[in-house]
């Protein structure tokens, strides 16, 4: 399997370890960011790959994840197509 599909193993724990040291559950930190907190589990477990959707919210809420701009995805997308205006 790609590395291109798996959040960093480090980064998850990173974030595990901060909800034990600030005394937090994951459930809380799910709530007060109005996500599920099973979404959240998923997330962290692996089981949500975090490639889109609420995943991926959740995995930048995270930090896990970097926000990419919907704009700069788009245009610099290797597999975006270019627009042609079609002549009829």
């Amino acid at each position: 399997m790609s590395q291109i599909n798996r959040l960093d193993t480090e980064a998850v724990a990173r974030a595990k370890a901060e909800f034990f040291q600030d005394g937090k559950t994951v459930a809380d930190w799910a709530r007060q960011h109005n996500f599920v907190p099973s979404q959240v589990y998923a997330v962290l477990s692996g089981k949500n790959k975090a490639r889109f959707g609420r995943g991926h919210e959740i995995a930048v809420a995270l930090g896990l994840k970097q926000e990419k701009s919907r704009a700069a995805a788009v245009t610099t997308s290797p597999v975006a197509a270019p627009q042609h205006e079609r002549k009829i």
